[in-house]
């Protein structure tokens, strides 16, 4: 249960927003306001701006290039669970890239669909041989064909 002093705001804040695309053209300029609950005396200026643009690094790091890139949000899969679906595999496929050190997704990605050599080198896998015919054993028992 909290307690009562919780429900009260220690302190109101503005921000001032500049957006603008890759090129550096001005988008958008807006100036939002908040309320907290923080401490003042431990969250000041500095601090609550730190909390704000945390809460944007999902946006600015994962949506942006899946919106940006993939177009995401023009997509026309609405059945059952294919968006959440989708969603996971860009979700994957920008994480490995990124883990993989590529900063670029977009030209990653493109290269990827271009030269599936590159693709299957980036996954690790063999090109030609990523799914062997089941009578190329692997150890690991066969498949039985009705």
């Amino acid at each position: 249960m909290h307690s009562q002093t919780a429900l009260f705001a220690t302190q109101i804040f503005s921000i001032e927003r500049l957006r603008a695309d890759y090129d550096g053209k001005q988008i958008s300029h807006e100036i939002v306001y908040g309320v907290s609950t923080h401490d003042p005396k431990i969250f000041g200026p500095a601090e609550i701006l730190k909390l704000n643009r945390d809460h944007w690094v999902i946006e600015n790091k994962l949506h942006c290039v899946r919106d940006e890139f993939y177009q995401e949000d023009r997509s026309r899969i609405r059945k059952q669970n294919g968006s959440q679906i989708m969603a996971t595999l860009r979700n994957l496929a920008i994480t490995l890239m990124r883990d993989r050190g590529i900063t670029n997704i977009k030209e990653a990605a493109n290269k990827f669909l271009m030269d599936k050599k590159a693709l299957w080198s980036f996954l690790g896998l063999v090109a030609g041989n990523v799914c062997p015919h089941p009578s190329q054993s692997t150890g690991m028992g066969s498949i039985s064909r009705p």
